[in-house]
This record gives C-alpha cells, structure tokens and sequence, in this order.
C-alpha cells in the first residue's frame, strides 16, 4: 500500500498527462462534439491554465455598461468584478465576448451557474454590438464571438438536458431553466 501511494505521488505528473491526453481523445472522438469543436484547442479548454489577470477588460466593460452590473443594472460601488457570463467552470478561457461587469453581490450570488434567460439575452444583444467587438479589437483583447455562442449553447443545452436550474438574483435565486433554446444562440451572420 505504501509502495503505490510512493509510486503514484512520484509519478504524478506523468499519470496526470496520460490522463488528460485519454481524455481529450475520448471528447474530440465523441460524434456531438466534433461539430462543436472543429479544430478548438480541446487541451487548453479542458485544462487550460489559470484565470489570466483581467483588469484589462474591466475599463471596457465600465466603458460599454456604464459602470452598471450587468445582472442587476445598479450602479457599482467599490470594486467591480469581470465575470465570465457562462462560467470559468464550464468555459475556462479568457475571450471577450464571455466578460460581463458585475457588482461582488451579484458575482457572489450567481458564482459557477449558468444566468437566467433574461441576462443571457442581454448578453447576446451586447455581443452582437459592432462598437463592443470593436472595442475587444482596439485594446488586443482576443475574442471569438462564434465560439463563444457554441459554447454557450452547448452549456445550456446540457442544463437543459439535466433539468439543471439557472441563476436569477441574488444569493439563493435559482429557478428552472427559463430558456427556449432554439434559436436564442445562432451564430451570427
């Protein structure tokens, strides 16, 4: 027994690298996926690096939302948070077209959820902008606006499919999935 816990935690690095290699390959591989994925860089989506420092973005956002919370459109007082609209958990790379400026309160309260239908449609809306992706261009901010949608829409098709609740207001404010999916993610043109 003492002898795996050595063997393991010696090659730990190693294990973990055959683990995550399999398993990108079993994604990539699933038929639903290829469609979704094209030639996406599977690797750094499913285990990509830490969140990078975002404060470059916050300045756009409070440019494009008024210093507003995205959720809850109050005016934000103290720190403003850069929140990744479908969450880090399910989407872990920095592009634009996901960062939505939020107070701590409604940060706190939505955490790693997907958010009602309500915002998501704001969020389509603000990122259908010609001025926001612009903006994404003017500061070098990389983005994606069509990638962003299919993953979106695969986040949301999987609460859908697991009858998952969604993220309203405030700190217990979930409700069932509000959203008909159809349609509300198409690509743009």
């Amino acid at each position: 027994h003492g002898e795996a816990v050595y063997c393991l935690r010696l090659f730990r690095e190693l294990i973990g690298d055959i683990a995550e290699t399999a398993w990108v390959r079993f994604v990539r591989h699933l038929p639903r996926n290829q469609a979704l994925l094209g030639e996406a860089d599977l690797h750094e989506f499913l285990f990509g690096t830490d969140r990078s420092a975002l404060r470059s973005v916050r300045d756009l956002l409070r440019e494009a939302d008024g210093n507003r919370c995205f959720y809850c459109a109050d005016a934000i007082r103290g720190e403003s948070v850069v929140d990744h609209f479908v969450p880090w958990a399910r989407y872990p790379l920095d592009l634009g077209h996901n960062f939505v400026l939020a107070d701590a309160r409604c940060n706190g309260g939505k955490l790693d959820r997907l958010a009602a239908f309500e915002h998501l449609e704001r969020w389509c809306a603000r990122n259908a902008r010609p001025d926001w992706t612009a903006g994404l261009d003017r500061r070098t901010i990389p983005h994606d606006v069509r990638r962003t949608k299919r993953v979106a829409s695969w986040a949301y098709a999987q609460a859908e499919h697991g009858g998952a609740t969604v993220w309203q207001r405030g700190r217990d404010g979930l409700i069932d999935l509000d959203l008909p999916v159809e349609g509300s993610l198409d690509d743009p043109k």
